[in-house]
């Protein structure tokens, strides 16, 4: 698959809400030679972010929080953050916050919280580094709570709403979801969003009776080709006890994923079964950056075309989509003037050479 670098990849598009293709070229396995199928169960990582903002928003549209409330409300730790006062010289220190941390920043990334596997300079994303909140392959290191509390004694890399960092927020939202709902996290999430969109393979880690269907996770190394960096046997997401990650904790089938997506593009609802209201979701894929808040920095690169929204990531510029990418070598696009969606999954760890091309491939101009 391509010269050895792809294992395989889901892609699927469809229009008007209706699926018009959906595939699997290559191998879920590339030793055993375990053909990938779109019910193949995969790692999406950051593609959870959307499912938890969703759950977010209906605490908000019932009245339970609201975007402005203080994190520290249900978290005391957040009232004791410390600010870098400039990020890049560590000699200044740490000043008290301006503002205290809203729920908005933590949707939208701009609470100046890291997460310490970019490359970006700077002490927060080395505090973060050193702390070792998450895995060689992204799963949480420890238990929700105390993650939490540790992210409460990192520092912030700028004062919160004056910048854009991608970092842990949907795991303090993933922990905020079940101190607020009084439910562990997967319980929510399956009866709340999973179970009433029929997203029946999905979940925060895979039954020991469908393990046949998840495969290794793949990266590749220049000179030598695809090497396994999570193998099925070890990997975290065969354990029942896995830490239930709001930020890239998911384990999902492209079937699944795509019956979220459409559940997005039409509104809030699907195959009338209504999940937000139609205005929230209108909400949720808008970009609600401005300010200092803009641009999107990715290792520090600035990207100017991109916004963000609840979730998701927004194209600022045309043609105007909305989505969000996994570091599995997954995404999703969702183009509401064409209704378009476009989903590319494989499992190639930082890799998204596959993906992009059948985005840039399917995607309307």
């Amino acid at each position: 698959m391509t010269a050895g670098r792809l294992p395989g990849i889901t892609v699927a598009v469809a229009r008007h809400g209706e699926v018009e293709f959906i595939d699997s070229i290559g191998y879920l396995d590339v030793e055993h030679e375990v053909a990938l199928k779109p019910d193949s169960i995969l790692r999406i990582y950051s593609m959870t972010k959307p499912v938890i903002a969703t759950a977010v928003m209906q605490l908000v549209e019932e009245g339970a929080l609201t975007l402005q409330d203080p994190v520290a409300r249900w978290i005391p730790g957040f009232a004791h953050l410390r600010v870098m006062e400039d990020d890049a010289n560590p000699t200044l220190g740490t000043v008290p916050p301006a503002r205290e941390v809203s729920i908005r920043h933590l949707l939208t990334h701009t609470s100046g919280i890291s997460y310490g596997f970019q490359q970006a300079p700077g002490v927060c994303e080395d505090s973060y580094r050193t702390a070792g909140l998450v895995g060689p392959t992204f799963a949480l290191t420890y238990p929700l709570d105390d993650l939490v509390d540790r992210i409460c004694g990192l520092p912030l890399a700028f004062q919160p709403g004056m910048g854009w960092r991608y970092g842990l927020n949907f795991d303090v939202l993933g922990h905020l979801l079940e101190i607020i709902s009084g439910q562990r996290l997967d319980t929510y999430l399956t009866e709340r969003i999973l179970q009433p969109l029929g997203m029946t393979d999905t979940g925060f880690s895979v039954p020991a009776s469908e393990r046949s269907r998840f495969g290794p996770l793949y990266a590749v190394t220049e000179g030598v080709g695809l090497n396994v960096v999570d193998p099925v046997q070890n990997s975290p997401w065969t354990r029942p006890d896995v830490v239930l990650s709001g930020g890239a904790g998911l384990v999902s089938t492209a079937i699944d994923y795509l019956r979220f997506a459409l559940m997005v593009r039409g509104g809030g609802q699907l195959d009338g079964v209504r999940i937000l209201r139609q205005s929230t979701i209108a909400e949720m894929t808008t970009n609600q950056l401005s300010g200092p808040e803009m641009p999107v920095r990715w290792e520090g690169v600035p990207d100017p075309a991109l916004g963000h929204g609840y979730g998701f990531g927004v194209s600022v510029t045309e043609p105007h989509r909305f989505g969000c990418i996994g570091i599995n070598g997954g995404q999703v696009w969702i183009y509401p003037t064409q209704d378009v969606v476009v989903l590319a999954i494989a499992q190639t760890f930082m890799d998204f050479s596959a993906s992009d091309a059948f985005i840039a491939a399917v995607a309307p101009s």
